[in-house]
């Protein structure tokens, strides 16, 4: 299932109070979309690692009387904070396959009854979990039956196209997100290895954006970011910078669209494109669409609709402007505002 399909899911899955076990290949954002699922049903998150915990942590500890005639069982840790908690919460169980098959039959009971000796889960603490796959060396074992047979299991897909939407507005840098859509075979390619190295992902591309924000020098780049994508990814990643080091200033742009420099490689002109998206505003569209106007004629139309698309994404707001209008009215006409 792919990530937009899933966040649905979950979040029917949250309003219904069925329990969901979501499984994929590690850093596929699997954590990310449960939690966006619960802000967006305005629930709180508490995230609990069954793979850390003992297994008697679910069912709290024994605590004996004072007079020594009686004993009961205290919750303490995410347990407490959940029985005792008044909004309505998600609780998940994140990398549970990791956890040892006691610890699992200890929180599959929260799920079957609820309740556990004695203590019972408030009904507005919704139950959800992830897990790695087998052979994936995430440490995982397997979840046991009874588990599996008291949830709904997903299976969470990388996708492109949702990372992207997900991307822009989450301050990933736009040389990320245009190197990624020329070269989508290296947004995901998981290859489980024993040797101290990374291979790319989701998640791997999201940390090479935080490294180059942090202004490298470039001759420490291409290997710092095989840190967190492996060296081939990270080598046409260098690659494409240089290209991209080479383009216009999209403030200059902005500043005179009517003259400004169009780029005639196309990764330089998808770069361009992002860049001036994420400047999108309803106070300089009218000069984007001057820029994306002469895009159409003298370098590509298409690019020139991906720019218009992206700062629509971006800032709805520039529909109601003079620039928006004119778009409507051009050649192009409703491919430019599809």
């Amino acid at each position: 299932m792919k990530p937009d399909g899933l966040i649905r899911v979950a979040r029917k899955a949250i309003q219904a109070n069925e329990p969901l076990l979501i499984h994929s290949e590690p850093g596929v954002g699997k954590t990310s979309i449960i939690a966006l699922a619960a802000q967006e049903e305005e629930h709180d998150l508490v995230v609990s690692t069954p793979g850390l915990d003992d297994p008697t942590k679910p069912g709290g500890m024994p605590w004996i009387s004072p007079d020594q005639k009686s004993a009961r069982f205290v919750p303490y840790g995410e347990v407490s904070q959940l029985l005792n908690c008044d909004r309505p919460t998600v609780w998940f169980l994140d990398d549970l396959g990791q956890a040892p098959n006691a610890t699992q039959a200890s929180y599959m009971h929260w799920i079957l009854s609820r309740e556990v000796n004695g203590m019972k889960l408030p009904h507005h603490v919704k139950i959800m979990s992830a897990t790695n796959g087998r052979g994936q060396r995430a440490g995982v074992n397997g979840v046991i039956e009874p588990f599996k047979g008291r949830v709904t299991i997903l299976k969470l897909e990388a996708c492109l196209r949702c990372w992207t939407n997900w991307a822009l507005g989450a301050n990933v840098e736009p040389e990320v997100i245009q190197f990624l859509n020329f070269f989508e075979e290296l947004f995901h390619d998981f290859q489980p290895t024993a040797d101290l190295t990374n291979s790319p992902s989701p998640r791997g591309w999201e940390g090479v954006s935080r490294w180059y924000s942090r202004d490298l020098d470039p001759e420490d780049e291409e290997e710092t970011y095989a840190g967190r994508v492996g060296q081939g990814a990270a080598g046409q990643f260098a690659n494409f910078l240089k290209v991209y080091r080479e383009l216009d200033n999209p403030d200059a742009i902005l500043v005179d669209p009517e003259h400004a420099r169009i780029p005639t490689e196309p990764s330089a002109m998808a770069a361009t494109s992002v860049a001036l998206s994420r400047r999108a505003s309803p106070t300089n569209f009218d000069r984007i669409v001057t820029y994306a106007q002469r895009v159409a004629k003298e370098m590509s139309e298409d690019f020139a609709v991906l720019l218009i698309k992206d700062c629509q994404r971006q800032c709805p707001e520039v529909k109601s402007t003079f620039g928006y209008t004119k778009l409507i009215q051009s050649d192009l006409g409703q491919q430019w505002v599809a």
